[in-house]
């Protein structure tokens, strides 16, 4: 599980990001869902080639249909549902990261629209057009 979410590549590339419209790279459910069943598939060959079915790696000497297959199926319901509660955060995560951005990135015009109507040049308090970095605002303040 933590190997599938710490892949960072896209979808396409065989990892579990997707880009939102906006840009953000979040963890998309589809491609977790195709990732989580394709390693599912794995565990289970490689169980099969090693002694039998579905979760007999764990304990060879059972046989089908008992307590190790069982087991077996809640560890991979558990494993499921840590995926998917930690993709979960994630995307809560980058979603909170962009809201901060979008948040200071206002602000940052806001104070830029103020600080450009205190500058020489500006006429009866309206703001100077002529600067359209909010930055150079004011670092031209901050020179003052």
């Amino acid at each position: 599980v933590h190997e599938t979410l710490s892949d960072r590549r896209p979808f396409d590339s065989g990892g579990v990001l997707e880009v939102t419209a906006r840009g953000d790279a979040v963890v998309g459910v589809r491609a977790l869902g195709a990732r989580l069943l394709e390693a599912s598939r794995r565990v289970s060959t490689s169980n099969n080639r090693i002694g039998g079915g579905f979760g007999s790696g764990l304990n060879p000497g059972m046989s089908p249909g008992s307590h190790g297959e069982e087991s077996s199926k809640a560890a991979h319901k558990e494993a499921i549902q840590v995926a998917v509660r930690m993709a979960r955060a994630f995307n809560a995560s980058v979603e909170e990261h962009a809201a901060h951005v979008h948040a200071v990135s206002a602000w940052s015009e806001l104070v830029a629209v103020c600080a450009s109507r205190c500058l020489p040049g500006a006429v009866d308090g309206v703001a100077i057009k002529s600067f359209e970095d909010p930055q150079e605002v004011l670092f031209r303040l901050g020179d003052r």
